[in-house]
């Protein structure tokens, strides 16, 4: 989940790999409080590399 700030503002996010097999990342839209699996498509996903 993504933590907001008092003025609405997303804190940066420092995204690494879990494992070797990890090859990217990206944010869905979900309920509050978040959810086990996504459900829904992404609204953003790019590549992990290192």
């Amino acid at each position: 989940m993504l933590s907001v700030d008092e003025e609405g503002f997303v804190l940066p996010v420092l995204a690494t790999p879990q494992d070797e097999e990890t090859d990217g990342v990206a944010v869905t839209v979900e309920p509050e409080g978040g959810s086990e699996q996504p459900t829904s498509d992404p609204v953003m996903a790019m590549p992990v590399t290192g």
